[in-house]
């Protein structure tokens, strides 16, 4: 388990710039504090940290201090424990430094995460600790008296951030790109051969986070319709749920998953393929090429079963709206990159909206585990194409091994005793 060391914080005058929980840098993860009193483990959330800003002026304008304070008490013996975190923004809008995170009364475990959120329409990207790049500072490792059984077929594995997977079996890919290559060509058409050479077709941005979730969005569709196809206990349990009602064995395998909007639907069922459809982002289809029907529906007119997917690093700002509003007319799928499906259930329901976990929202991870953790694998990979950091041909020789571009993989380290982690080349 890692901790995150940076610079010592400056001083400067008060003066609040604007709500830094509207604006600037942001506590984007849940800190995990183990009592120094009664050894117990336990979490406190950004909102309850207090933020104070401080501002000077430099060349490039504006300086922005935080400093972030939560005080609280351990859950099972009441000692007090005080937490800090400082970072500083300058320019606007750039994490210049992040402070080594300071505790009394309890030991850090799990270190808050700090990060600018960036803003597009319903958007919201946010940086997840192994997705960043430019502060990434040396780890302080803990020993937290688990372990964790990882069987490592070749390359190297070392373990970062955590997991919260009780007896359940995670899968990890030492090599991510040969598995989203396929989903880049033949799904998204992201990536295209051109006179022997891969070429990645995307435009590349200036700000690659927005592009790379929006991507990744995309990519999410395509692991789930593989994953039904290659797993028929899985493409049961994902209709079921479409359809909002247990099915038939029998009937269930008579229909597979197609993507509205994916490249492989286009070519095989043209008449199924819609990629402008704002309500189905997967459809159940049979031989004859006859949707699924939700339960009740029992004529060609009823309506289609489907999964709505949605991957954000801030559900709250992007999903509250659209759950609370009941956009949606079938279940939605989300894949929580920040860990936030508990804390948007919650504040959805305290509006008295009545969205039931597993029918209504779904957190991908309590149905298929492996699928969100591939995904998460894939961000960082698209960051780089859409950045130019690597070109198609750099990814394509990544994915059959021929020139890694990391020497590794950034694996989850387990909160539990019981874990099982796999890793396969």
């Amino acid at each position: 388990m890692e901790l995150h060391a940076g610079h010592c914080s400056k001083g400067g005058d008060a003066n609040m710039l604007y709500d830094y929980t509207e604006h600037g840098i942001q506590i984007q993860n849940d800190t995990m504090l183990r009592c120094l009193n009664c050894g117990s483990v336990f979490f406190v959330s950004p909102e309850e940290f207090d933020c104070d800003e401080y501002n000077d002026c430099g060349p490039m304008g504006d300086r922005i201090e935080y400093d972030f304070q939560a005080h609280c008490s351990c859950p099972h013996c009441e000692q007090g424990i005080a937490l800090i975190q400082r970072a500083s923004e300058y320019p606007i809008n750039c994490v210049e430094y992040v402070d080594f995170p300071k505790c009394s009364g309890g030991e850090i475990l799990v270190p808050p995460r700090v990060d600018i959120a960036f803003f597009d329409e319903d958007i919201y990207i946010s940086e997840h600790p192994h997705h960043s790049r430019n502060f990434m500072p040396e780890p302080q490792v803990l020993d937290i008296g688990c372990k964790l059984p990882v069987d490592i077929v070749d390359g190297n594995a070392y373990l970062s951030d955590r997991v919260n997977l009780p007896k359940r079996q995670l899968t990890l890919y030492l090599n991510p790109a040969r598995r989203l290559l396929p989903i880049l060509v033949d799904e998204t058409g992201s990536i295209r051969f051109e006179d022997n050479r891969a070429v990645f077709t995307e435009i590349i941005q200036t700000n690659p986070k927005i592009t790379a979730m929006r991507l990744l969005g995309k990519v999410a569709e395509a692991v789930i319709v593989r994953n039904c196809d290659d797993n028929p206990q899985l493409n049961r349990v994902w209709l079921a749920k479409a359809r909002r009602n247990r099915t038939i064995q029998r009937i269930a395998d008579s229909f597979q998953a197609i993507g509205t909007g994916l490249h492989s639907t286009k070519r095989r069922y043209p008449q199924k393929y819609n990629p402008s459809d704002s309500q189905r982002d997967i459809v159940w289809i049979n031989a004859k090429g006859d949707y699924a029907l939700a339960a009740g529906g029992r004529t060609t007119a009823g309506m289609t079963a489907g999964l709505q997917i949605k991957v954000s690093g801030n559900g709250m700002n992007y999903l509250k709206k659209s759950l609370i509003n009941r956009r949606y007319e079938v279940p939605l799928v989300y894949f929580p990159m920040n860990d936030d499906f508990e804390r948007i259930l919650d504040c959805v329901n305290k509006k008295e909206v009545i969205v039931e976990p597993g029918f209504d929202f779904i957190d991908v991870r309590e149905l298929d585990a492996d699928a969100f953790f591939e995904v998460q694998d894939y961000y960082p990979l698209l960051i780089d194409l859409y950045s130019g950091r690597i070109s198609g041909d750099d990814f394509v020789r990544e994915a059959k091994g021929i020139f890694p571009l990391r020497n590794g993989v950034l694996a989850t380290s387990m909160s539990v005793a019981s874990s099982d982690i796999r890793i396969i080349r």
